[in-house]
């Protein structure tokens, strides 16, 4: 195994020294450095492990003069890798090649009641239809003011009583969360004044097409 002692701008060439062994296995383990070196054919693929599936294509390699071996990637050294990182040198005979797969259980079958069919061929003959013809609403409400306007009532309000909306008005911080409170208070007032102003362009000009009738 080896550790990573030097990387170059460009994350391309490493420099790399053995781990630390016995003084008496030193010479060894320099030698084993030399000799991959000097073994290197078209057969072998040089590769860098870094373990978890990372490895990284040697395109060349040259021992210095204290033994340290000097090797230049095809392809950058990502950042998260950094000086003293251990490897090991590998041969690579296939390229790396990720898939993504999906595994599904298999299916559970459903229990259900089946409902039989319809029948057609049952017996109408017997049956009286009651169906009612359409009505206008004043054929509906009738002709008593006060017992139309309770019909009114009971149908238009009925889907609205008792129900109380779940918003609490007592305090702004209740309501507005995404626009200004004073901005909606200011937008109020303009509202009610431009009723007021456009209320009283009405009015003036109902009293003065009563006074050119009048005119006429």
């Amino acid at each position: 195994m080896i550790y990573l002692k030097e990387i170059s701008p460009d994350r391309r060439e490493l420099r790399f020294s053995h781990v630390a062994v016995p003084e008496d296995e030193h010479s060894q383990h320099e030698g084993m450095l030399q000799e991959f070196v000097d073994t290197i054919n078209i057969n072998f693929e040089p590769t860098l492990n870094f373990g978890q599936n990372r490895l990284f294509k040697i395109i060349n390699q040259l021992i210095f003069e204290d033994h340290d071996l000097v090797v230049r990637l095809l392809d950058p050294l990502p950042n998260d890798i950094e000086e003293e990182s251990t490897a090991w040198i590998v041969n690579e005979l296939v390229d790396s090649y990720t898939d993504t797969i999906l595994i599904e259980g298999l299916g559970t079958e459903d229990v259900f009641t089946e409902l039989r069919g319809p029948n057609f061929e049952i017996e109408t003959k017997y049956t009286k239809i009651n169906e009612t013809n359409f009505a206008s609403w004043n054929e509906i409400l009738g002709s008593s003011i006060p017992t139309s306007q309770q019909i009114i009532d009971k149908m238009f309000s009925g889907s609205l009583k008792g129900i109380e909306l779940g918003i609490d008005y007592t305090g702004f911080q209740n309501f507005v969360n995404f626009s200004s409170a004073a901005e909606r208070l200011k937008n109020f007032k303009h509202k009610v004044e431009m009723i007021e102003y456009y209320d009283d362009q009405i009015t003036t000009l109902n009293s003065v097409s009563e006074s050119n009738e009048v005119n006429v």
